[in-house]
């Protein structure tokens, strides 16, 4: 895991370089020649020695605390009960007990509960979709999954009596042929919900190594059935974002998507074409987040339509105004001028 992480760290840091004298903005890129070229807005509203003095106080991320609970040693998905409600669920990563943990703000148990007959081969991400909890099962390293899915457990978000009550969703991606794939790209640690739609971004491999690639696709389902496989249709990419998507979430308003990259921020504005390719249409900005601080950053949420909240694997959780990817990000848009 060391290995990993420094490997990832080094192209972080290479990518950011990149980033800083171009960046390619929101649209998908040379692949899709056919998306409109993104309008450069700027790197933000600069204010000269206080942006600089907040910056290298760590102002712009806070860490709320630290999920001390002896069980949550791998956590890599996060979700806000309810905006009222001071209350999160996360989840552990592969090969943890299946069970769903709902912690306060500075992340200390409230409490746990096990999602009966459920098994944790790779579960990654969570998500809040009427009254169920949606847990994901489609962590998938070496693209050679043929069993993927995600469990809707109901009954936790309001206590109901008689237990929890799980369902079972198999899926496979559309452009999908070979297990393992021919190229890396049908990983995926961040699912959401967009207008009652299923969602998820992928996250991308060199070829057919564990190398980090930058990149994502946006599949969606416009309903989730029971009993047979559920076929993830693509939407929309990205080359840019990464390395790593490890989180996503969309703002209770519904008019936002933010997206982790393990220590990159992006969010994305609904495009105001009404369509569902939020990568590559509308107005997006992009933030570096302190390596040294988020480490192995897995899980995102908003916890209402202003803050976003950050957890990673060595327990620790973070917040984020959006004011200040706003203020101190760089900025894109895809709209028609």
């Amino acid at each position: 895991m060391k290995k990993m992480m420094d490997m990832v760290k080094c192209m972080v840091m290479a990518g950011s370089l990149v980033c800083a004298v171009g960046l390619q903005g929101c649209g998908v890129g040379e692949q899709a020649s056919d998306l409109k070229k993104p309008r450069f807005i700027g790197h933000g509203h600069d204010v000269g020695s206080e942006h600089e003095k907040e910056k290298a106080d760590g102002v712009r991320v806070k860490r709320m605390g630290r999920m001390d609970y002896p069980a949550l040693s791998e956590v890599s998905g996060i979700v806000r009960a309810h905006p009222d409600e001071k209350q999160w669920w996360v989840m552990n990563d592969s090969g943890n007990d299946a069970i769903v943990y709902a912690i306060d703000e500075k992340g200390q148990l409230l409490k746990e509960v096990k999602v009966a007959g459920a098994r944790n081969v790779d579960w990654e991400d969570i998500a809040i979709e009427d009254g169920r909890l949606f847990v994901s099962d489609l962590g998938n390293n070496g693209n050679a999954r043929e069993n993927l899915g995600v469990y809707a457990v109901g009954g936790v978000l309001d206590d109901v009596a008689g237990g929890v009550d799980v369902t079972w969703y198999g899926m496979k991606y559309e452009d999908q042929d070979t297990y393992p794939a021919a190229v890396f790209e049908f990983d995926c640690e961040a699912i959401f919900f967009l207008d009652g739609k299923f969602a998820v971004l992928t996250k991308h491999r060199m070829g057919q190594t564990r190398m980090a690639n930058q990149g994502t696709k946006l599949y969606m389902l416009d309903e989730l059935k029971v009993g047979e496989m559920n076929v993830l249709r693509k939407i929309d990419e990205r080359s840019d974002v990464g390395y790593w998507v490890t989180g996503a979430d969309v703002s209770p308003s519904g008019d936002r998507l933010v997206v982790l990259g393990q220590t990159e921020l992006w969010v994305f504005d609904r495009p105001m074409s009404g369509s569902d390719r939020w990568l590559s249409e509308g107005v997006c900005w992009k933030m570096s987040l302190p390596a040294e601080m988020m480490k192995q950053a897995e899980g995102v949420c908003w916890d209402d339509d202003q803050m976003i909240r950050i957890v990673n694997e060595q327990r620790d959780v973070y917040v984020l105004d959006v004011v200040y990817l706003e203020r101190y990000g760089v900025g894109f848009d895809s709209n028609e001028k």
